[in-house]
């Protein structure tokens, strides 16, 4: 990789003190990024010149009045009339030479990789055919074989026909088994489309949220509801329980100041609360 080259006097160079005179401290600094445009877009010579004056500013960081320091390198001497930077070849020739050099380089190194890959194809291409004409003198030898006689079968005495199902029972102790297994050892028809444990939660805590949202309800704490279990007592079923949790929700005033506390007590001393 080429590099922009940097005189060591370039801070204390005439023009750089003739710049910051001009256009105030540090303003020679700008000249740097402008260079290293140069170098990545315009190599060969520096030139500058299908670019407007605030486009050079820009690519220089200038963020004064527009077109000044410009205007103040080309009097100075740092980019010529033509708006090339001056002197470009002089002290920056060496990237041109650099990336010829990089560029015969890889087309020399990617020659030959491409030259080896070439010679890898034709062998493969050889090796393959030879396996091909193996394959296929092999399938031909196959083909020219005689086949065996097939053995002739006695005829058949018996010639009841069976029933396809042995057991005509066991389709149906089958079909009683996939349904227990998927109602549970009750087989409970009534339990199909019912929602589950979690779903029954979820609704709750919907419930819960639209009517008090500034005051959380732990998904914990409605499952233990639910189940009847640390305390609370349950009304009945999966369902009914959460439909009698449901109810004392909507039931609660808007207003009421620890709906928490009242939930609680409703669950662990539900007698009192159930309407007879």
């Amino acid at each position: 990789m080429a590099y922009v080259n940097l005189d060591p006097d370039f801070p204390n160079h005439p023009k750089c003190v003739r710049l910051q005179a001009r256009c105030g401290a540090n303003s020679h600094l700008l000249l740097i990024p402008l260079f290293c445009f140069a170098a990545k877009y315009h190599p060969a010579d520096g030139n500058l010149s299908k670019y407007t004056p605030q486009e050079i500013e820009s690519f220089a960081g200038w963020i004064g009045e527009s077109g000044f320091w410009h205007k103040t390198c080309k009097e100075i001497g740092w980019i010529d009339k033509n708006n090339c930077l001056h002197d470009w070849k002089n002290h920056q020739g060496h990237i041109v030479a650099y990336k010829e050099r990089s560029t015969l380089a890889a087309k020399t190194r990617w020659g030959k990789i491409l030259h080896k890959s070439k010679q890898d194809i034709e062998i493969n291409s050889i090796a393959t055919s030879t396996a091909q004409a193996v394959i296929n003198n092999s399938q031909a030898q196959v083909l020219n074989q005689a086949l065996p006689t097939l053995p002739t079968l006695p005829d058949r005495k018996d010639k009841t026909l069976k029933p396809a199902v042995e057991n005509p029972t066991a389709n149906v102790n089958n079909s009683k088994t996939i349904v227990e297994n998927f109602l549970g050892a009750s087989g409970d028809v009534s339990q199909i489309g019912k929602k589950s444990e979690q779903d029954l939660a979820k609704d709750i805590q919907e419930v819960w949220v639209s009517k008090f949202p500034d005051l959380p309800l732990n998904y914990g704490v409605i499952k233990n509801m639910l189940r009847g279990v640390k305390g609370f007592q349950t009304v009945g079923s999966l369902d009914k329980q959460a439909e009698f949790i449901l109810e004392q929700i909507r039931a609660m005033p808007d207003d009421l100041e620890d709906p928490v506390a009242r939930l609680v007590d409703v669950l662990k001393s539900p007698g009192k609360y159930i309407k007879k």
